[in-house]
């Protein structure tokens, strides 16, 4: 280890990345325990580890993750209204599927309908 020097790191700026990171897995309800979300957690956890600010980086991630999810239902909120209801939401259901504005046309009739036509 010698002649090796510990890159320095700034700690406001981990805290800022945990954040980050928080609110997005809140926002895009990312799974947390799989994929890179959880290599990110991981490296995350273990800078945090080595400076001594666990604590910070766990709250960091929580309150973003809570603040993300709220975003996120104040944003489907916020579409719902503006759009005034034309738009497909995921809460809504199966409400929101629309019909055809009309009724679409056939080019020519099967031969078995042409004996009926007037």
């Amino acid at each position: 280890m010698i002649g090796r020097k510990k890159k320095k790191i700034d700690k406001k700026a981990l805290i800022k990345k945990a954040y980050v990171l928080g609110f997005e897995v809140g926002y895009y309800k990312h799974y947390e325990a799989v994929g890179w979300v959880r290599r990110e957690r991981e490296k995350l956890e273990k800078l945090a580890l080595e400076y001594g600010i666990e604590r910070e980086i766990r709250e960091a991630y929580n309150r973003g993750k809570l603040e993300g999810e709220k975003r996120k239902s104040l944003d489907l909120i916020e579409e719902k209204s503006v759009s005034g209801g034309d738009r497909y939401l995921p809460t809504r259901g199966l409400e929101a599927i629309s019909l055809p504005a009309r009724e679409p046309k056939l080019f020519h009739l099967p031969k078995f309908l042409k004996r009926y036509r007037r």
